[in-house]
């Protein structure tokens, strides 16, 4: 299937109401010519979307390295600075491991020395076998101390709903349902730009997720947490499918979503029907643990190469994400930036993306608290479906920021999801988004569920412009506002060829 690029500025009313990336409704293609069940290198995601599990196949590679290798190397360290010295040959040991200090100094925040009795400990903790010897997997477990658990260089962590509402995680819903009926009428609709406007705290034209959380919100929010930032006890939205795995475990999970109280079967996969009809490989019409197994080795609805690049190689961004195939499951892939893009299974939408925390080094150890060398060996994913679902169809170019020019056509996109075209929203006609965010060298310890970092999209990072357009557009969303142009309304005028009350890059760059 061809991957769409995202709308920079406003997508066909047709393509978003099908949910397709193509305006007359044409089933995509599958992309890639292979065939049967194989097993794709890299880590396997099974995304819980509301209309059937999205089968993802994900190759790492971080700073030109296959993932894994980083924490090779680290684990590596532990086990050298754990041999006695002058014994090349000798086995690594605890105690060996806990008497040098430079090493143990080396690992500890700011250089501080470990004090013995937390060293003594870390045996007690760590030497699982009671032989006295650092084995490999002791010594992942010691790196990862100060963290979740065991050091890995790929963990997921996820939290779903087992009966969304796309009313109950949008703050935009309360805003454009002003009174509270569970409808969004006519009328509210054409107020909505109006009163999204509002919300612009900081007065820039733009509206980040931070602008739409309640002061209140915020404050209760950092000092007891929701259950979505705690981890809570929310069922999972994704599971990493590993091979060797407990597949009774992936049996309840999904059966748990899918088919509560019932015979987990190839129709309670929805849109992902095909997928389960393969997997059911005696064609009873019931899926065992046993034939879910199968998950590791069958053809996956999205396969995709992840890239991070810390160093920042001119050209290139720090994280990339490339398509290399997709299956005729896909209703759509559209493409925001080279880090991001949603994929519609069904009428689901996950958006999908990956960030590179590790840019970000400099600001966060003016703080004290910047990435560990571990963490920056290791790749978190975080999914979830506490993301608003509005502010995602608002934001045409998926970059994770609204514009004025999305503001202002707010209410067309509303009713892209008008499905009985009354000319108002109801709840169940609202979209229901996940989130699958790649993460490198977030913090350890860090278990919250967010919202991705924002990013410039596709309108903002187009074809060159002029420096004043460049110069004029402060709040870099790829446009130049009335507001944000300092000239006449006649020039302005003249400017704006398809009168839309923007400057787009193009404008700009065809002026005298």
């Amino acid at each position: 299937m061809a991957v769409e690029p995202a709308a920079a500025k406003e997508a066909p009313a047709v393509a978003e109401r099908n949910g397709s990336a193509a305006a007359d409704g044409a089933k995509p293609q599958a992309a890639g010519d292979a065939a049967g069940p194989q097993a794709a290198a890299g880590e396997r995601l099974l995304v819980l979307t509301p209309a059937g599990p999205l089968l993802l196949a994900v190759a790492v590679t971080l700073d030109g390295q296959p993932l894994g290798k980083g924490l090779d190397e680290l684990i590596d360290q532990v086990l050298a600075a754990a041999a006695s010295p002058g014994s090349a040959a000798a086995q690594p040991t605890w105690a060996a491991l806990i008497a040098n200090e430079p090493f143990l100094q080396s690992q500890a925040p700011e250089g501080r020395l470990v004090p013995p009795r937390q060293r003594m400990a870390w045996i007690e903790r760590f030497d699982f076998n009671r032989d006295e010897v650092v084995q490999r997997g002791e010594a992942a477990a010691w790196l990862g101390r100060d963290s979740s658990g065991t050091a890995t260089a790929f963990a997921v962590r996820s939290s779903g709903s087992y009966r969304p509402d796309p009313r109950a995680t949008s703050r935009l819903w309360s805003l454009v349902d002003a009174d509270g009926d569970g409808l969004a009428s006519s009328d509210e609709l054409h107020r909505a730009p109006q009163r999204l406007r509002t919300l612009d705290a900081d007065d820039d034209e733009m509206l980040t997720p931070p602008e739409l959380a309640p002061l209140r919100e915020e404050v209760t929010g950092a000092s007891s947490g929701s259950a979505a930032s705690r981890g809570g006890s929310r069922p999972h939205a994704a599971i990493h499918l590993e091979s060797g795995a407990d597949a009774e475990r992936w049996a309840y999970l999904l059966g748990d979503r899918y088919a509560p109280r019932q015979d987990l079967q190839p129709a309670s996969f929805g849109a992902s029907a095909a997928l389960s009809r393969s997997l059911d490989k005696n064609g009873d019409d019931w899926l065992q643990s046993s034939e879910l197994g199968g998950l590791v080795t069958e053809k996956p609805h999205l396969e995709l190469a992840i890239e991070f690049d810390a160093a920042g190689r001119p050209g290139q961004p720090a994280a990339s994400i490339d398509v290399v195939a997709s299956s005729a499951a896909m209703t759509s892939l559209v493409r925001a930036a080279p880090s991001r893009l949603m994929a519609t299974i069904g009428d689901a939408r996950v958006v999908i993306s990956a960030h590179d925390l590790a840019v970000e080094q400099a600001r966060y150890d003016a703080q004290g608290g910047g990435p560990s060398a571990l963490d920056l060996r290791q790749v978190r994913v975080m999914v979830h479906d506490q993301y608003d679902g509005l502010f995602q169809l608002l934001d045409a170019d998926l970059d994770g920021r609204l514009s004025a020019r999305e503001i202002a056509h707010g209410s067309e996109r509303l009713l892209t999801v008008d499905a009985d075209g009354d000319g108002q929203v109801s709840g169940d006609e609202a979209p229901h988004v996940i989130v699958a965010a790649f993460l490198r060298g977030e913090r350890g310890g860090e278990q919250a569920f967010y919202p991705p970092p924002s990013e410039p999209g596709a309108a903002a990072a187009g074809a060159p412009a002029p420096a004043w357009f460049r110069h004029a557009d402060f709040n870099g969303d790829g446009d130049v506002s009335r507001r944000e142009f300092l000239g006449t309304d006649g020039q302005f005028g003249a400017l704006d060829a398809n009168g839309d009350g923007f400057l787009e890059r193009r404008e700009a760059a065809q002026a005298p």
